[in-house]
This record gives C-alpha cells, sequence and structure tokens, in this order.
C-alpha cells in the first residue's frame, strides 16, 4: 500500500518546514509515503529537501499568470495537485498548514473520497442550486452541516462541500476526478467572479458531476486550531487526527514556523491550551525525531 500526498505550496521557508513536519509525521505511521509537491516558483535544485521520496511539480508561469484575486498566489499550485497521474495507491490531498496528528485508519477502510464539511459556504442555498443547474446537474443534497455553523455562520446545511485542507481517497476516484474538476474549474471561471474558494466549489461540483461516492468525516479529521472550536467540539478536539494550523493569532502559521529559531520559540510556551496545545506537543514530538 503506497500513499501518495499532495502538497501546494510557495517556496518560502515557513511553508518548507511545515512541509517538512508533514512528511516526518506521516512517514512516522505510513513509512513509504510519497510527496508530491506544488510549488510556484520552482524550489531551487539545489535544495535538499525530505530526502528520497518526493516529487516536485510547478505550474508553467503561463498557467500562473491567469489567475486574479485575492488568492491568486496560490490558486496554480492548488488546481495542479488535481492533475494526473497519480501514483498513490491511496493519495491524500493536504494543505501545508495542516499538520498530522494521529493515524487514520477510517480513510483507508473507505471505498468513496473522504473529507471534511467546509466551515461556511460562498454562498447561498439558492445560489449553489443554480451553480450546481449551470453546470448541467441536478440539485444537490442540501443535507450537509457546515461545520461551523453556530460559531462563524448561522447557515445550518448546504451541499456535499469538503474543506479542501484534508481530502482522501484511492487513485482511480482522483483519475475519475480528475477531467470533470478541470471543466469544473474552467465553468467557475466564466461563471464566478470571486476566484477565493475556487478549489472547493470545484471539488463539490466534480465530485457530483463524476458520480463518485463521496463520505464527510467528523471535524476530528480537519479541526482548525481555533479555541471556539474547542469549545463548541471537546469530543472532536479529544480525538483529533489532523491539525488545521490556519491561524496567524494565538500561534502563528508563518512566523512560528519561519525558522528553527522561531520553531524553539514555539515549542517552548507554556501558554497554549486546546488545540494549539496538541499543534505544539506535536511539533515537539516530531523535531525530537
Amino acid at each position: 500500500m503506497l500513499l501518495e500526498c499532495r502538497i501546494p505550496i510557495s517556496p518560502k521557508p515557513a511553508w518548507l518546514n511545515r512541509v517538512r513536519l508533514i512528511a516526518a509525521s506521516l512517514r512516522e505511521w505510513y513509512p513509504d509515503t510519497l510527496l508530491t509537491v506544488s510549488s510556484y516558483p520552482r524550489v531551487p535544485d539545489d535544495e535538499e529537501l525530505f530526502h528520497d521520496r518526493t516529487v516536485w511539480r510547478s505550474p508553467k508561469p503561463v498557467e500562473f499568470d491567469v489567475w486574479a484575486g485575492t488568492r491568486s498566489e496560490y490558486l496554480a499550485t492548488m488546481m495542479d495537485r488535481y492533475r494526473p497521474p497519480f501514483y498513490g495507491d491511496f493519495v491524500l490531498m493536504l494543505d501545508a498548514d495542516v499538520i498530522p496528528i494521529r493515524p487514520f485508519p477510517e480513510f483507508f477502510a473507505e471505498k468513496g473520497l473522504c473529507g471534511v464539511q467546509a466551515h461556511v459556504s460562498p454562498c447561498s442555498k439558492p445560489d449553489w442550486c443554480l451553480l450546481f443547474q449551470r453546470f448541467g446537474l441536478a440539485a444537490p443534497d442540501m443535507r450537509h452541516v457546515y461545520t461551523g455553523h453556530g460559531i462563524m455562520t448561522m447557515h445550518e446545511q448546504g451541499p456535499l462541500y469538503y474543506n479542501s485542507g484534508v481530502v482522501f481517497g484511492r487513485r482511480e476516484l482522483f483519475e475519475q476526478l480528475a477531467g470533470e474538476y478541470a471543466n469544473a474549474i474552467d465553468f467557475l471561471r466564466l461563471n464566478v467572479a470571486d476566484s477565493y474558494w475556487f478549489d472547493q466549489q470545484g471539488l463539490a461540483l466534480a465530485i457530483a458531476a463524476a458520480n463518485l461516492p463521496a463520505r464527510t468525516f467528523p471535524l476530528r479529521f480537519n479541526f482548525p486550531n481555533r479555541p471556539a472550536f474547542d469549545r463548541a467540539h471537546p469530543e472532536e478536539l479529544a480525538d483529533m487526527r489532523f491539525c488545521h494550523a490556519m491561524q496567524t493569532d494565538v500561534v502563528d502559521r508563518d512566523a512560528d514556523f519561519e525558522s528553527e529559531e522561531a520553531l524553539d520559540r514555539l515549542c517552548a510556551r507554556t501558554d497554549l491550551d486546546g488545540s494549539n496545545e496538541v499543534l505544539r506537543r506535536r511539533v515537539v514530538e516530531l523535531r525530537r525525531g
């Protein structure tokens, strides 16, 4: 069984340091894990990172330059990770700020795609239905509960709409998904003005268009390091599998991972609790080797 982990990055020190931690964490439980890293700009050829079992990819400059908007720096690499060929028997899509905390055998037991519903929706239920209709699809099942309901949003339910920080499945599912995903992104560019959520909206459309089996997993499989979520979901916090270190307030996903000295300071902190303390402890474990 070969696990392939695909991660989109910018080759900045904090990003590279987080990917080192991700690689070390996955290989603790799944030693042969292959990393496929999509980077723009390209990582220098003399950069020695993660040793072997790493495939480096980089979008072409023209593919990078066509994107505009608030997230344009990352869109080309986020789309690139859904391009074939896929190498693993199983594929794990991670954002570069998601740190694996514990093993996740439940994913491997599933025959469908695995993911966690996003915190909030970028559009209303009527807008979702219109988007699906324009893409040539039937109206979606609107019974999926947003994980940020009651914390970040009062909108309770919507279509299957994964947070793209953690998506898992067998290789053949991603091979079936790839063409529809590319079509969905092309469609969104013609029909939606704001490109910020294209990766997640495109995934929702592509899963439906490819008619793939998919399961929504609980929050522990993509838990944000936000105190409000700690308080609202203590049972999920207690069994966290992936920590989505997306914040810059209590723990700064950039400044606290910028250098070995910054990581030393993070590891030495005694003021953290909840998800941020889980994250700190895992970083300490991984750096001890």
